[in-house]
């Protein structure tokens, strides 16, 4: 996900795989990752974005507010109908349609990519 902001507090739950998230301290970028087992808290309006870039299967849980879920709502695609798909980088015209879709739910983007140093 690339870096964005939003006004809802939002807390990744690491389920199977590793995550790695970078949050933005002013003009600093600190990316960490996160295991299974483990959370990370991101505090509102804090500039973030996460990835997976272990090349192995991510599960995660999500936590966040109301505008967060109605994201996930209308711009996910259930796990049921998407065992079919690999993980990946998605597909250009779904990624479009889903910065819009975060636009509509609070979200601001700050490009379409993050690139640490």
């Amino acid at each position: 996900m690339p870096l964005h902001y939003h006004a809802e507090v939002e807390a990744f739950i690491v389920l199977e795989g590793t995550l790695e998230l970078l949050q933005m301290k002013g003009a600093r970028a600190e990316p960490f990752s996160v295991e299974a087992g483990e959370m990370a808290f991101i505090p509102s309006n804090a500039v973030h974005g996460f990835r997976n870039v272990s090349g192995v299967h991510v599960q995660l849980l999500i936590i966040g507010g109301p505008r967060i879920e109605s994201f996930f709502v209308e711009a996910g695609t259930p796990q049921s109908q998407s065992n079919e798909r690999e993980s990946g980088e998605p597909d250009p015209s779904e990624f479009l349609r889903m910065l819009e879709v975060a636009k509509r739910h609070g979200q601001t983007f700050l490009g379409e990519s993050w690139l640490v140093g």
